[in-house]
């Protein structure tokens, strides 16, 4: 099993330091980021070559988090009550009665300095829309004011900084104990992954390729040319197929494989290109019988959708799609667009609820939505749609153009220009 560790090098020191603890088919990788934007360029490479992903700190992780990245098992190792303990025990110089103190929440620092020398301090809790700037400058100007003292900081970057400026900065570790139960954690999210995908997966797919004008010969050259198209993704799935019938395939897979970002994409562009329906419903179940009717149950969703699509439905019962739907489209982006980070910032949404947003912008043409409409495309509930599409005009990325006035329907919708 491997395991990345991301972040800066002096924090993934001290991780590498409990590798003997572990066991013998534990690797522990370094991938070693100075900034927060090195570990949102670093992401993908980690995840091709691992199991899991371990950040060193919080905000390590929730820089990679915001962009939308992550697909493998992950975790971060905390900055708790035992990082200031530690810097009591062993850092802190004895005439400090201030600091200036980064991430840790107010509470947690309030308990940790109550029967120590310290009885002045300042507290910037970890905001996971914070970058180093915004740390940097509460630091300084506390200092500057005569507020602190000293800056206890967990961020590498920000320590060296300081230091460079003569101020005196300490840097708040994480601990062996942090550090044990994070990967303790990791490892068993890795193990329960690995079961979790190598449960049976059937994926059951219907043709609708005849209609008054076609030959015989037509419809069985369709045919032939579908199953062309499909091998590709066969390989990527390491499928077995089947014929059940002139027109419908059985697939035999795991559900690892089939629930892939890049499976997806690759069946949802096949029955994009094919010039006739292709109803697919995929199934996923402990036993390939439980699988089989699931997958049933979900070509059902797609037949009723009658457009080609395909659904998934889990052991769970649980549903999603169809993966038609932009919802559940990727973008490919190998770079964070700086644009898409302060819309962001600005209206306190996910990267990946704006992705989504834009995708459906330039796909569709479409700028006007009432927050049903809107609901719809993302895959979301009308509740949760009305809640993204106030942030976007909070922050200035959207605007109400007019109502939506339907009979019998209550009250009428606005409708909303998306300006992004």
């Amino acid at each position: 099993m491997k395991i990345g560790i991301m972040g800066p090098k002096d924090s993934i020191d001290k991780i590498l330091s409990i590798q003997d603890e572990l066991e013998d088919d534990i690797i522990l990788i370094p991938y070693i980021t100075h900034t927060l934007k090195e570990s949102q360029e670093m992401i993908d490479k980690c995840q091709e070559e691992v199991d899991g992903v371990l950040f060193t700190g919080c905000s390590v992780y929730d820089s990679v988090f915001q962009i939308n990245k992550l697909y493998k098992p992950n975790r971060f190792v905390p900055h708790n009550e035992t990082s200031i303990f530690s810097f009591l025990l062993n850092d802190s110089d004895d005439k400090i009665t201030s600091v200036s103190i980064d991430v840790l929440e107010e509470n947690i620092v309030r308990e940790s300095l109550a029967e120590s020398r310290i009885n002045n301090y300042r507290v910037l809790p970890h905001n996971p829309g914070f970058k180093e700037i915004n740390y940097i400058e509460f630091h300084e100007k506390n200092i500057l004011e005569g507020q602190a003292e000293a800056i206890l900081t967990s961020f590498s970057p920000i320590y060296d900084y300081f230091q460079k400026k003569g101020y005196p900065v300490y840097r708040l570790y994480t601990t062996r104990f942090s550090i044990r139960n994070a990967i303790s954690h990791l490892i068993n999210e890795i193990k329960n992954k690995t079961i979790d995908s190598s449960k049976i997966s059937v994926q059951v797919i219907n043709i609708d390729c005849e209609d008054r004008s076609s030959t015989k010969f037509d419809t069985l050259h369709n045919i032939l040319e579908f199953e062309k198209r499909i091998i590709p993704y066969l390989k990527l799935i390491q499928g077995a197929i089947f014929n059940n019938g002139w027109n419908e395939f059985i697939i035999f897979s795991t559900k690892g494989s089939v629930i892939s970002s890049e499976a997806k994409e690759n069946f949802h562009k096949i029955i994009n290109k094919t010039p006739f329906k292709v109803y697919s419903g995929v199934g996923v179940g402990s036993t390939a019988a439980e699988a089989e009717m699931n997958a049933l149950s979900a070509l059902r969703f797609s037949k009723n959708k009658n457009e080609s699509c395909f659904y998934f439905m889990h052991e769970d019962k649980r549903v999603e799609g169809p993966i038609s739907n932009l919802g559940y489209i990727t973008l490919k982006n190998k770079t964070v667009s700086k644009d898409l980070q302060k819309i962001s910032e600005d209206t306190g949404l996910s990267m990946n609820y704006i992705e989504k947003i834009l995708s459906i912008v330039k796909l569709y043409g479409l700028k006007e939505f009432s927050a049903d409409e809107m609901a719809g495309y993302l895959g979301i509930t009308g509740r949760s749609s009305r809640r993204v599409l106030k942030k976007l005009i909070d922050g200035g990325y959207a605007e109400v153009v007019g109502k939506e006035n339907k009979p019998g329907s209550g009250r009428p919708q606005n409708i909303i220009r998306v300006n992004i």
